[in-house]
């Protein structure tokens, strides 16, 4: 008799990493400054304490500085899905948990 088999786990993307969820505040940024690598691009500082700041990059973005269709989550509390990649997080879903709060200007 054979065995049963294991249940699937996780559906990976193609390049074999599995999807997980970040939750953080997005911001626009320089990053590697001074370094051949140094562009602005869109990060998000997760929730998590123990997590670092993570460049964001669409799934079929064409250029590696920020994107429009990230920069327009500045200022916002996000939950973004997709895999990590080498050098930036590959977001498939953002989804807006806040958006920014607005500041109070007062006179002198």
């Amino acid at each position: 008799m054979t065995p049963p088999s294991p249940s699937p786990s996780p559906s990976p993307d193609p390049a074999g990493s599995v999807p997980e969820t970040l939750t953080g505040r997005v911001e626009h940024r320089l990053v590697a400054p001074g370094s051949k690598s140094e562009m602005a691009a869109v990060v998000l500082v997760p929730e998590a304490g123990d997590l670092v700041d993570v460049v964001l990059r669409r799934r079929d973005a064409v250029a590696l500085d920020a994107e429009p269709e990230l920069l327009a989550y500045v200022g916002r509390r996000v939950r973004v899905t997709g895999t990590r990649a080498w050098s930036a997080f590959v977001v498939d879903t953002v989804d807006v948990i806040d958006e920014p709060r607005a500041r109070l200007v007062t006179d002198g």
